[in-house]
Parts: structure tokens; sequence; C-alpha cells
């Protein structure tokens, strides 16, 4: 950082005039490979984000075959789209959102699980948000609140929002399904939104399971799995998360991985599995490693063993 700041002092208030020959041109050789460097790099931002746009804009579907020894669902099978981390209203718009809508079509799920920081803006701009395809009726959406949808105002105005489109919010509570237990928890950070009885609790949302019922929890930052007591663990068939973006950008991957518990991919926790998704699109800068905007599919079947 200290060699950047020099070079950029050096070349725009050094001057390139004065002293000898030799040193001018020096100067004027220095000054112009640094502007070339310059126009390179912000040429590679554009050209990156324009790849990201164009071919991580279309999210991979990726399969999971999970065979459940406590698989209670009324059919022999249950397909299950994870869905997390949109941040609709930030940098991802109307176009993006419509995206991953004809992609949920395609898929021919069960049901759809929206684990967390859907939105990130206001409720004010949600007709600059909404898909072109009208696809909340096609299929039963499960949703839990995280971190970003405390950020804007009043969160329960999210809240009934959903629940007006019909979407089944979760918020430390349950809904059984076709024989299977879908369970969401509040965020960790839930119990300083000043919202009464809103911290959160994995006991308290498991409550109205079915005795015996497979249980799916939504919990959208995987390292919550490590709050969760060793008896409500053992009870938990499969959880899915979010959050962790994979890192996201290329250089934040050895930092995140290291920093955190959880990072991506599939992990065993009590006799149940951990699905820690690298996030449907983006948070912030519309940038992200190619090829790792994410929809799960997770297909729970039952265990002939």
């Amino acid at each position: 950082e200290a060699f950047v700041r020099f070079t950029y002092f050096y070349c725009f208030f050094h001057p390139v005039s004065g002293g000898d020959g030799h040193e001018i041109g020096n100067r004027r050789r220095f000054a112009a490979v640094v502007e070339m460097e310059i126009f390179l790099l912000l040429c590679n931002f554009f050209i990156y984000s324009q790849l990201m746009l164009y071919f991580d804009a279309d999210d991979r579907d990726k399969y999971d075959k999970r065979f459940a020894a406590n698989f209670t669902g009324s059919n022999r099978s249950f397909k299950i789209a994870l869905v997390s981390d949109i941040h609709a209203g930030a940098s991802v718009y109307r176009e993006q959102v419509s995206k991953v809508a004809d992609k949920l079509l395609d898929l021919h799920v069960d049901a759809v699980a929206l684990v967390g920081d859907m939105v990130d803006g206001p409720l004010m701009n949600i007709e600059d948000l909404e898909p072109r395809t009208p696809w909340l009726n096609s299929f039963p959406f499960f949703h839990h609140f995280w971190n970003h949808e405390y950020y804007y105002g009043n969160a329960m105005e999210w809240f009934h929002e959903y629940d007006r489109r019909r979407v089944r919010v979760l918020d430390n509570k349950c809904d059984m399904f076709h024989g299977i237990c879908f369970v969401g928890v509040n965020d960790f950070s839930s119990g300083n939104s000043g919202i009464r009885g809103h911290s959160m609790n994995l006991t308290e949302a498991m409550q109205n399971c079915s005795e015996g019922s497979s249980r799916i929890v939504l919990s959208h930052n995987p390292a919550s799995v490590k709050s969760f007591s060793a008896e409500d663990l053992e009870k938990v068939d499969v959880v899915l998360s979010g959050h962790t973006h994979a890192g996201q950008y290329y250089v934040l991957v050895p930092i995140v991985s290291w920093l955190l518990p959880y990072f991506h991919g599939l992990y065993d926790i009590g006799h149940g599995k951990l699905f820690v998704s690298a996030g449907t699109l983006y948070q912030g800068a519309p940038m992200k490693m190619l090829w790792m905007s994410e929809i799960w599919v997770v297909h729970l079947v039952k265990d002939k063993s």
C-alpha cells in the first residue's frame, strides 16, 4: 500500500520538467508506464465485472441426492431449492432477480428455502426488485430473516410484506409440509433489533414439529450451528445456510476460509448435514468469482439401508 501511494504521488505531483535531460526522460517514461498500468487496471475491472454479469448472473444449480434415514416425507422423495443472498436493492435489480425466478421455475422442485439476505434496501423500492415472472405462486416458499433484513427501517415491514405474498416467514417458528418440518431461526444479532422476543431460539422454533418428523432448519449464518445445543442438533436432519458468499472475491478466499468455521459446501453435523451456499447472487460491488452463484437442489429420499 505504501508503494502504491508513493507511486501515485510521485507520478501526479512530481514535476516531469527540471533537472538533467535523462532525469526528465526517466520521469516521463515512469509516469507513462504507471498511467498505462492504471488504465489497464480500470479496463480489467470493467472486463471482469462484465464477465461476472454475463457468466455468473445465470445461477448454477448444484444437485445433491441425500439419503435420509429419518425421511418422513409423504412422498417417496422431496426436492428443495436452496436460495440465499440475493441482496436485491443494492446493485441487484429486477433483471437479476428475474433470472433467479426463471431458473427456479425450470428446476421443478417441491419447495424453495429462502435462506436470508434476500433484500438490501427499504420496502419502498420493492417495485424495482420484483421479477417479471410471477414465481411466488409456483411453489411453496419458506423464508427466515437474517442480518441484511434488519438494516433498512423496521424489519417487521418486510415480515408483513412476505406474509401478504404468501411466503411462509419462519421467525423462530416451524411449518409442517408434506410430512417434513421446516424450521427457521432468527439472526444471531436479532436480539439487538429492538423487536421483543426476537432472539435466535432453535428449541422454541422446533417445538411444534411432529414427533419423529424430518427437520430441515433454515439458518442463514452457518456459524449459528455452533450455538445449537447438542440435544437440539440431534433432532436436526439438514441445515440450509448461506451468508459466507464463499469469500465472493478470489483475494478474500484464504482469509474467509480461515476465519469461518463453515465456509462453503457440505459438512457433517450431529447425525445430519449442513449445506453452505456461496449465495445465489452477490453483495455490494457487482463482482463475484466466476460460476459461484448457486442454487442448491437438495433431493431427500428414504434411506433403504
